[in-house]
């Protein structure tokens, strides 16, 4: 697209990071965006999608409630993904309030912070091809 990740990446001071782990199966930063606070996440969709409350529409710019129906095309959207050997991610965002909790956390990792109000922005699709080193 043009644009240097490194150059955005330090426009902006990192707050907290939750790395990502095969158990959380997603990782999240929260840093200073716009004057407001805002947590960033990636991670496998079935994951982050079942946080997800609402989706940026990019042809309104705007923030729209996910419905039921809505659900099920996504999800039908990334069985499709994987039909064809891809891998999926969920990205969204979250502009945090004072009463989100930065600390609490469930058995598997996943912050409290992390578990709902998040506005879906994307499912991506990867190709990981096979390493040369795998037989």
């Amino acid at each position: 697209m043009g644009v240097s990740y490194e150059e955005e990446r330090g426009k902006y001071a990192t707050k907290v990071k939750y790395p990502f782990s095969s158990a959380r199966k997603r990782m999240s930063v929260v840093v200073e965006h716009r004057g407001e606070n805002c947590l960033f996440i990636k991670g496998a969709s079935e994951m982050v999608l079942r946080s997800c409350e609402e989706w940026l529409n990019h042809e309104t710019n705007k923030v729209e409630p996910i419905t039921e129906p809505f659900r099920r095309h996504i999800e039908d959207c990334i069985t499709e993904m994987a039909a064809k050997s891809l891998r999926t991610l969920c990205l969204g965002y979250k502009k945090l309030s004072p009463r989100d909790d930065f600390a609490v956390r469930d058995e598997k990792g996943v912050y409290e912070v992390e578990k709902s109000r998040i506005v879906l922005v994307a499912i991506v699709g990867v190709r990981d091809n096979p390493r040369q080193e795998v037989p």
